[in-house]
Formats: structure tokens, C-alpha cells, sequence
């Protein structure tokens, strides 16, 4: 007769074990927007659009113990943070560091003073070998800090972070210091030119595997323009909109000023909101390729693969190329070109 193993408590436990341990849990509170304790995510975005500099000024609030940052929440307790700039030169990050400074108080001063932290002068540039993620931990366990950044995603390289199986590597990885050492941590990760498309998770390098590891998703951009933007993509544990995006700019201390919300697809094609006379050509081109009607589904398909851009707003470009006369809806939910014999002319909004 099989002999069935006796499992400890530790090894396996009932619903009625877990939910008492769950009493005596605190309630999971959030650091920042949707960025709760002890998680895991990412700021991502296009080079230079600004995400390690903002990403600093949100770690400085948190040092300093700060209510407020961007216009949101911060749990006004003065945290231990380590910025871990694996890219750009300690001189440079120091001086830009010191000037966003100039901007506390005295007392915010002496707590930025022990709560902001760096790694060694002579600490790994690129972290890759077993022996340099546990190098990493012990960093991370000397500073004694809660909430550590990471700059960036690029310098923990296996290999490709386009193979999924390398970017698996490191969030594998990362995810274990997040839970064993019980701290929350912010990697930037760096996205490929994406031209005028909107920020999504499709943008980021070895996407599947970072949504699907990280609990919290926030794109930084600077438009074509000169408009800075941040835009929530994902949150584990809250409701994330994704239909505004918040606006902002750097002071002369790199320091953030919120210019409040704003429409993403309005940034790309301009803050008066006209549709690019470049995107607009192109769909009326696909609508009018020949005489046959489109639904909206076959339109939306193609033309988020020609443009790379979002269903709500293809609808809404069709609706206005309808209004100017560019394009036909002989009825609803179909277009096509004005020179097509259809009969019909519901112009409703879908």
C-alpha cells in the first residue's frame, strides 16, 4: 500500500490556515498611483523622454516623506530608497541630484541627507552572472532600503530582451529579491523608437513577459512636439485608465511641474487636435481602396496595422472623415469612398 507523505504547515496549508494568516496581515498600502508595498513594474518609455529623471524626483518625495507628488498621494512617511543607476555617470546623476535639492526645506534636506541612496563608485556596470545578482542583493540588504530603482531593465541583460526566455531570466530574478527581501521595486526599461504611435504595452521590448511579471505599467513620453507625458498602461491591483494621459515638464532644478491631464492621441497630432493630414490621407486611401463597403472591425484591423493606432481613436478619426466629406457610411457600422455608387447615409456615431 502506497504510503501518502504527511505535509507541515509550512508545506501545505487549508483555506481556514491561509484566511487566519491573512487576518493578521496588514492591508497592502500603495507607495505611489497604482504602485503598491513589496510589487514589482515598470516605468518604460522612448530614450531621452525623461523617465530617469522623473523616476528621481518620485524617489526623493519618498525619501523625504512628501503627501503629495504629480498630483497624487504619497503615504507622507519618509522612506529608505536606493537608486540604482546602472547607465549614466555618478557625476552627472550627483550634480542633477543636488540641484533637484535646492527645492526642499531644511528638514527634508537632512532626511534626503540618510533616506536617498547610491550604489558603490565602483559597483557592477551590468548584471548578469549569478554572482552578480547576489551581489545585488547584498546591496540592496546593506542600505537597508524598502524601495529600490533600478536604471535600467538594459544592464541585467542575459542576452535578447526581445527572446522571451531571456527577459523571463530577469524578472524571474527580480521578482525573487521583490519577495525574499520584501521590498518594492521600480525598473526603468528603455523602449525602441516607436515614432507617433501611442504608448502601450505592444511598445515595450520583451512585452509579454514584462506584463505579464509586473504589477504596475507606466509609459513617460516626450511627443514630437515637446510635450512630456506620463500614461498609466497597467495596474495589478487597481483600475488603471488609460484614456487620459498627464501632462508635464521640467523646472531648471529637474525638478517636475504637473500641467495637468490631457488626450494622448491629441500630444501626437498636435495640441489643437487636428488629425495629421499624413493619417488622414492614409485612411482614406484603405476605406477607399476600391468600391466594396468596410465594417468597422475590417477597418480598425487594418489600419491599427498601417498607423499603430488604437480602436477608440480609429473610430473616431472615421467619424470625423465622414463629417468632412472624405469618406461614406451608407449605413452603420460600414464606410467607403465618396465615388462609390451606395445608396443610404446613416451618419449616426457608433
Amino acid at each position: 500500500m502506497k504510503t501518502v507523505k504527511k505535509f507541515t504547515e509550512e508545506e501545505f496549508l487549508t483555506y481556514n490556515q491561509i484566511v487566519k494568516k491573512h487576518e493578521k496581515e496588514p492591508a497592502p498600502s500603495f507607495v505611489w498611483a497604482g504602485i503598491t508595498q513589496q510589487s514589482i513594474g515598470t516605468f518604460f518609455g522612448p530614450p531621452k523622454s525623461g523617465k530617469t529623471t522623473f523616476c528621481e524626483c518620485l524617489a526623493i518625495h519618498l525619501a523625504v516623506g512628501r503627501k503629495k507628488f504629480f498630483d497624487q498621494k504619497l503615504e507622507g512617511k519618509p522612506r529608505k530608497v536606493l537608486f540604482l543607476g546602472l547607465e549614466e555617470s555618478w557625476i552627472m546623476r550627483v550634480k542633477r541630484n543636488r540641484n533637484q535639492a535646492l527645492d526642499l526645506t531644511e528638514d527634508e534636506k537632512k532626511l534626503l541627507g540618510t533616506n536617498y541612496c547610491y550604489q558603490g563608485i565602483d559597483f557592477l556596470r551590468i548584471i548578469s552572472k549569478p554572482q552578480d545578482w547576489n551581489r545585488l542583493r547584498k546591496l540592496i540588504v546593506a542600505s537597508g532600503a524598502d524601495i529600490v530603482f533600478i536604471d535600467s531593465v538594459t544592464r541585467l541583460n542575459h542576452g535578447s530582451l526581445d527572446k522571451g526566455s531571456d527577459a523571463e531570466k530577469i524578472m524571474l530574478n527580480l521578482r525573487d529579491i521583490c519577495l525574499d527581501l520584501k521590498i518594492t521595486l521600480v525598473c526603468i526599461h528603455h523602449t525602441p523608437k516607436i515614432g507617433n504611435s501611442p504608448l502601450s504595452m505592444d511598445s515595450m521590448r520583451g512585452s509579454v513577459v514584462f506584463a505579464q511579471e509586473s504589477d504596475f505599467i507606466i509609459g513617460v513620453r516626450k511627443a514630437v512636439g515637446g510635450t512630456r507625458y506620463l500614461k498609466n498602461i497597467e495596474f495589478r491591483y487597481m483600475e488603471c485608465d488609460d484614456s487620459k494621459v498627464f501632462k508635464f515638464e521640467f523646472t531648471q532644478n529637474s525638478n517636475i511641474k504637473f500641467l495637468g491631464t490631457g488626450n494622448e492621441y491629441e500630444i501626437l497630432e498636435g495640441m489643437d487636435g487636428r488629425i495629421a493630414a499624413d493619417s488622414r490621407s492614409k485612411i482614406v486611401d484603405i476605406v477607399s481602396s476600391d468600391c466594396k463597403r468596410k465594417s468597422t472591425k475590417e477597418l480598425v484591423t487594418a489600419i491599427k496595422k498601417e498607423l499603430g493606432i488604437e480602436e477608440r481613436q480609429i473610430k473616431s478619426f472615421l467619424s470625423d472623415l465622414v463629417k468632412h466629406g472624405k469618406i461614406k457610411r451608407p449605413e452603420r457600422g460600414y464606410y467607403c469612398s465618396i465615388n462609390c455608387p451606395e445608396k443610404g447615409g446613416n451618419d449616426e456615431e457608433e
